[in-house]
C-alpha cells in the first residue's frame, strides 16, 4: 500500500512540474538542431570566438524528484542570465527529445550541459544560481571533460528504433524505482532487492485480481483442469 501511494504521489507530483521563467527554450529533437545547431554553425563561421552560441541546458523527467527541486531554481538562472546566454530545458521522457538525450548519452536526471562552440561541458557540484554562474562566467567549465557536441541526430522514425526506445524505458524505471526508494528513506537498499520488492509489491494486487476478477461468470473450474476418472470413463 506504502508502495502504491508513493507511485501515486509521484504521478502527482510530475503534473505541477513546471519552469516558471519564460526565458527558457524547451528543445526538442528537431528543435536542437534548427535553434542550436544551425546557430552554433553559422556562429563558428563567422567569428570563432564569440560566445553568443553558448548554450545552458538541463535535461530532465518529469517524475525525477531532484528535477523538481532544480526547477525553480534553473528558472530563476534564466531570469538573471537570458540576455547572456542561451537557458534551455529537455524532458527526456518524450518520444521528441529520445534522440537529443541518447545524443548527449544522458543516463540520469537531471543533467546540467554548457555548450560552448562546438563542446559541450558537464555541471558538476552543488546546483544554485551562483555556482551555474561562477562554471560559465569564471571558466570553471574548462575544468570539466570536453565533449563534442551532436552536430546531427540520428532521428528515429515511427517503427524503427524500438529495441533503443526499450532500453531508454528500462532506464527511465530504474530511475524511477531508485527515486521512490529514496522518498521512502531505504537509500541503502541495493538496486538488485529494490526490484526484487516491486516486483513482489505489484504481484500481490495482480494475483488477486486475477484471483477475483478473471472468474468464469459461472464460478467453474478452469476448462483446462485434468480430468478425473470417472470424466474418462465418460468419455470411452
Amino acid at each position: 500500500m506504502k508502495t502504491i501511494l508513493t507511485l501515486g504521489m509521484l504521478y502527482s507530483l510530475s503534473l505541477c512540474h513546471e519552469f516558471s521563467s519564460p526565458h527558457i527554450t524547451h528543445l526538442t529533437s528537431q528543435s536542437y538542431l534548427t535553434k542550436v545547431v544551425d546557430n552554433t554553425t553559422s556562429t563558428l563561421r563567422e567569428n570563432p570566438h564569440t560566445s553568443r552560441s553558448d548554450w545552458l541546458i538541463m535535461f530532465y523527467a518529469p517524475w525525477c524528484g531532484h528535477c523538481k527541486r532544480l526547477t525553480p531554481i534553473f528558472s530563476d538562472f534564466a531570469n538573471y542570465n537570458h540576455h547572456r546566454i542561451n537557458v534551455a530545458a529537455v524532458d527526456c521522457d518524450t518520444d521528441d527529445s529520445y534522440d537529443l538525450c541518447t545524443a548527449f548519452d544522458v543516463t540520469g536526471y537531471p543533467r546540467v550541459l554548457y555548450l560552448n562552440g562546438d563542446k559541450h561541458y558537464r555541471f558538476k557540484g552543488e546546483r544554485t544560481v551562483e555556482n551555474f554562474e561562477e562554471f560559465i562566467n569564471h571558466g570553471i567549465y574548462k575544468e570539466a571533460e570536453a565533449k563534442s557536441i551532436p552536430f546531427q541526430l540520428a532521428i528515429t522514425k515511427s517503427g524503427e528504433g524500438s529495441i533503443e526506445k526499450q532500453k531508454g524505458m528500462q532506464s527511465h524505471i530504474s530511475l524511477l524505482i531508485e527515486q521512490l526508494f529514496i522518498m521512502m528513506g531505504l537509500v541503502t537498499v541495493p538496486k538488485e532487492i529494490q526490484f526484487v520488492l516491486v516486483g513482489i509489491a505489484l504481484a500481490i494486487p495482480v494475483g488477486l485480481i486475477q484471483k477475483f476478477c478473471f472468474k468464469s461468470p459461472h464460478g467453474e473450474e478452469d476448462d483446462s483442469a485434468p480430468l478425473s476418472k470417472k470424466q474418462r470413463e465418460k468419455l470411452d
